[in-house]
């Protein structure tokens, strides 16, 4: 049985001030008057809290003794039956102790004597602050207990607090350890004795400090782990950066030409102005001069007014011829493919067809050779019929029948060869001009299309050189990879270019578009990578044009004034087509005449599905 003592200093105070210091943590503060240690306690050996004085009545097994235990008890021991057990318990249960902190029975009234009604506890501790000691006493009877700190009626509550303020700890095995709780002490972890070891003899704050620090430690592990998560992510945003440093070069390049372009129009009006300005003067000079000259002029102007006014009408016609060749060129260009086909086949039947010919002649000269041979025949014949007699001339004369049939018979095989290669030859004549009617075609079509890609070398040089690498290396990819939009659409009419550019961005007019995800991977990898081109490339949905359907046919919208859908405007690869049906709705989106301007609020409010729509200069 041991009982480790509650303070204990490693060294007798010698000094007023050192004491006053040392001992300042552990008086209980609402009791204590003084902050100085008692002249007559000086020197005695106790520390503030340390038991002076045990009185025992009717507890266990004494009947009444009183302990007098010196300053540094430390252990109990003893012979079995001494009443060693009877101290601790009264040691533990005085100072307001739990029974459970002991081990033996769970009510205080257990501990009265055998044959008694009530038990008493008298614990005298060590007060270096004042002439007299702190007097605890319990009384226990079979119900309650009652309690008195020097002869003065009390709570629990109020021992607990005064033995806190003395740093008692009867339930920390470190400081206080019953003999029935030694299996207890020697169970505890070696945190566990370190923890209650602070509390014991450690500073008040101490403990609390050590808490602070284990959870300080448990965050400072939490915060390296994200330090590192962190570091990763920061690693992970460099390479990023890195990636991304060509394109912010190349966008801040863009920016700063920009500038340059933008100062340069800003400067461009001026010199423009100066120049003008000296034109001005100039002009202004000679106007008087030329005004008497244009009055007479304006005599001689008369006749040229009225050929200015055939011309003038003969310069409308003209664009309005060109305004419909134009659209043949588009319709044209749109039967460009079909054309070339047609261009083929009909190559082939030329070919055919001079095979057959040159046939027909061979069977020609046979049948020439043959009516020769046959004529021959007929002038020996008619020879011989002229000698002979009547019988053999007779027979001669059939023989000759016979030979004249077979000569008409050739003759006129010979005329249906004839017409037959005139036919031919019509025909063979007929296909080469539509030949180069189709070769003259392909020609206006090619320079509509070298056109095109010089206005997007102005617009876009580096897609520009991306379609020179593509056209020639088509055979590195497994599927057609189309041409950038600005080349492959063709809009049927002029007016309706500007509609259709305003609703496809320049960023997808400049696009490639890929029918196969690999090829689209190569490509990037080519033309971006590799040859550092800034270009913009997109795949083309899996679904065949014909997925892409409006929800009502036009005929449904004409009571509004809409005509036709946007996809009607223009043609284009079926692959461009459906991710423009995709991306932009255009098999949906209606195009309307100007009755679309007084029918726009009723469109808004009877037809929810539209989300857009076009009319001339309304969107």
């Amino acid at each position: 049985m041991s009982f480790l003592k509650k303070r204990q200093y490693k060294e007798i105070l010698n000094d007023r001030d050192s004491q006053n210091s040392l001992l300042e943590d552990t008086r209980p503060r609402s009791i204590n008057k003084s902050n100085t240690i008692v002249h007559s306690k000086k020197g005695s050996g106790f520390s503030a809290g340390s038991i002076v004085r045990i009185k025992l009545n009717k507890f266990l097994t004494y009947d009444s003794t009183e302990v007098t235990p010196g300053p540094f008890l430390n252990i109990l021991i003893g012979p079995n039956g001494t009443g060693k057990s009877a101290v601790v318990c009264a040691i533990c249960l005085g100072l307001a102790g739990k029974t459970n902190w002991l081990g033996r029975a769970s009510d205080p009234k257990d501990f009265i004597r055998y044959g008694a009604d009530k038990a008493t506890i008298e614990i005298e501790l060590f007060n270096p602050y004042d002439e007299s000691n702190y007097n605890v006493k319990r009384e226990i009877n079979k119900k309650a207990s009652h309690w008195w700190i020097n002869g003065r009626t009390t709570t629990q509550k109020a021992v607990e607090e005064l033995v806190a303020g003395l740093n008692i700890q009867v339930g920390n095995l470190c400081q206080f350890l019953p003999q029935e709780k030694v299996a207890d002490f020697a169970r505890m972890s070696q945190q566990e004795l370190l923890e209650n070891t602070e509390k014991a003899v450690g500073k008040a704050n101490l403990y609390e400090n050590h808490q602070k620090l284990k959870g300080a430690r448990e965050e400072a592990r939490f915060l390296e782990q994200d330090v590192g998560k962190l570091r990763t992510e920061l690693d992970q945003e460099k390479q990023k950066n890195a990636r991304l440093e060509e394109d912010v070069k190349s966008f801040h390049d863009r920016k700063n030409f920009l500038q340059k372009v933008g100062v340069l129009k800003m400067k461009k009006p001026w010199l423009e102005y100066q120049v003008l300005k000296d034109q001005f003067e100039r002009g202004k000079s000679e106007r008087d001069k030329k005004t008497e000259a244009l009055k007479q002029e304006k005599k001689h102007l008369l006749p040229l007014e009225k050929k200015f006014e055939t011309l003038k009408v003969e310069k409308d016609k003209l664009e309005k011829d060109t305004r419909e060749m134009s659209q043949k060129i588009r319709s044209k260009a749109k039967d460009l493919a079909e054309q070339s086909q047609t261009m083929n086949n009909k190559t082939e039947k030329i070919d055919e067809a001079q095979n057959d010919f040159d046939l027909k002649l061979k069977d020609e000269e046979a049948r020439k050779k043959k009516l020769n041979d046959l004529q021959e025949q007929l002038k020996a014949l008619e020879l011989g019929l002229a000698q002979m007699d009547g019988t053999d001339a007779l027979k001669i004369a059939k023989n000759i029948e016979k030979v004249n049939e077979d000569i008409r018979n050739v003759s006129v095989e010979i005329t249906s060869v004839q017409t037959h290669g005139q036919t031919l030859y019509a025909e063979i004549n007929a296909i080469k001009a539509e030949i180069r009617e189709s070769d003259n075609q392909l020609c206006k079509i090619q320079d509509v299309n070298n056109r095109r890609l010089g206005t997007l070398r102005a617009l876009h040089a580096n897609t520009h050189e991306a379609v020179l690498w593509l056209r020639a290396n088509k055979s590195l990819f497994k599927h057609t990879i189309h041409e950038p939009m600005i080349i492959s659409l063709n809009v049927m009419k002029p007016e309706d270019a500007s509609l259709v550019e305003s609703h496809i961005s320049f960023n997808d007019l400049r696009s490639f578009v890929c029918e196969d995800p690999e090829d689209l991977d190569l490509f990037m990898k080519e033309v971006k990578t590799k040859l550092k081109l800034n270009i913009n490339a997109v795949r083309a949905p899996a679904q065949p044009i014909s997925f892409f359907q409006p929800r009502y046919p036009i005929s449904h919208y004409n009571k509004y004034g809409f005509e036709r859908y946007m996809q009607s405007l223009f043609t284009c690869p079926d692959a461009v087509m459906s991710y423009l049906c995709l991306m932009y709705q255009v098999h949906s989106i209606p195009i309307g005449s100007d009755a679309i301007k007084q029918n726009t609020e009723r469109i808004i409010a009877e037809c929810s599905e539209l989300n857009r729509f076009y009319a001339p200069n309304v969107q």
